[in-house]
């Protein structure tokens, strides 16, 4: 190929390739106002072939449009961003669980900063108030389904959750197991016959489970466990929980709680007394 272009022309070219390329003319670009990065440079190159891939030339309306256009993906990217740094400090990489409360609200607060830088470096855009709710809107999707996947890895990191599936198919294995003792107690051997199956089912559902879960193998198998002890959860072990026991548990924590500060109040008091007892009086 080289053999078809003139020493000439590459003996310039190389000049100007060095005095464009060189450090000090290399000038920070910027739309608008506002720096741009590569990825947005690139973006409003492509925009912009798009309107003079004709032989016609564009109409002045056009090429505003276009720059409307150019500038609201770059401040859509932008903001995206800004999103995606913020949720990532929060939850991102190896940050602990995040409450589930704490976390759609940090994501509501990050959503309109984003939406405030969008609009904020949105200059060009501003002329055109269609193309500036268009790109908001779809900023805002965006932004909900980057949240969707920051939920996933924020409970995929919930140590409570990850047990709830053994917890639950433990807990209902042991429910069978008394019920089948209490059943063959009073004689009604055909009805603990059947708690011992449903003991016997359970016990291999929690066997599986845990294969699936350390060899990574038969992953459909391990789903529909987790469905079934989801199921399970919600449905019958949860309100059982939530009528009798949780209230006990929390008036019994409550009454700790109460005792202990009662205890640090008056041990300072008791110390007090005990050492003015201790003292010997003078004659």
């Amino acid at each position: 190929m080289r053999q078809y272009i003139e020493d000439e022309f590459l003996k310039h070219l190389r000049v100007l390739v060095q005095r464009l390329l060189a450090p000090e003319n290399l000038v920070k670009k910027e739309f608008g106002g506002q720096p741009i990065k590569a990825r947005d440079l690139f973006n409003f190159f492509k925009t912009f072939m798009e309107v003079f891939k004709d032989i016609d030339l564009p109409e002045p309306t056009t090429l505003v449009e276009f720059a409307a256009r150019a500038s609201s993906q770059a401040a859509l990217e932008a903001g995206k961003e800004l999103y995606t740094e913020a949720m990532d400090t929060l939850v991102g990489g190896d940050r602990p669980f995040l409450k589930t409360v704490q976390m759609e609200a940090e994501h509501e607060k990050e959503k309109q900063r984003a939406i405030a830088s969008y609009l904020e470096k949105n200059k060009y855009g501003r002329k055109n108030q269609r193309i500036v709710e268009k790109y908001q809107t779809q900023l805002e999707e965006e932004i909900d389904k980057l949240f969707l996947k920051y939920v996933e890895q924020n409970e995929a990191k919930n140590v409570f959750k990850a047990a709830r599936t053994p917890a639950t198919l433990f807990s209902v294995l042991m429910l069978f197991y008394l019920l089948s003792g209490i059943f063959g107690v009073f004689g009604l051997y055909p009805v603990a016959s059947i708690c011992n199956m449903g003991m016997g089912a359970f016990l291999v559902m929690l066997t599986l489970w845990a294969y699936v879960r350390y060899s990574g193998e038969y992953r459909d198998v391990g789903i529909y466990i987790d469905e079934v002890a989801s199921f399970l959860w919600e449905n019958l072990l949860q309100p059982v929980y939530c009528t009798y026991m949780e209230k006990p548990l929390k008036d019994a924590a409550e009454q700790a709680a109460h005792q202990a500060m009662s205890s640090a109040i008056t041990a300072p008091g008791k110390a007090a007394s005990n050492n003015n007892t201790s003292k010997p009086h003078k004659s």
